[in-house]
């Protein structure tokens, strides 16, 4: 959680910096549509990091472990064994 102040000022920065493309007219209006996307996902992106994908990560599927397979898994058992 210690990433949380620099990824969220990073983020609001970068949407601050987009929010004058939403108030051009005239010729340049057509930006107006591409400062909607970016700000769009940007903020949707800092949802998602700060709360979804904790989420999957925290899932008992993702923390089960896994077993190895073919070959390699008598190798691991052999070597653990030896260290042990």
């Amino acid at each position: 959680m210690e990433v949380v102040p620099a990824v969220t000022t990073s983020v609001t920065t970068t949407i601050i910096a987009f929010v004058p493309l939403l108030l051009l007219e005239g010729r340049m209006e057509m930006m107006f549509e591409m400062a909607f996307v970016v700000i769009f996902s940007l903020f949707f992106s800092l949802i998602e990091a700060f709360f979804v994908l904790p989420a999957h990560l925290g899932s008992k599927v993702i923390l089960r472990p896994k077993e190895k397979q073919g070959w390699g898994r008598h190798i691991r058992k052999r070597l653990d064994k030896l260290l042990i």
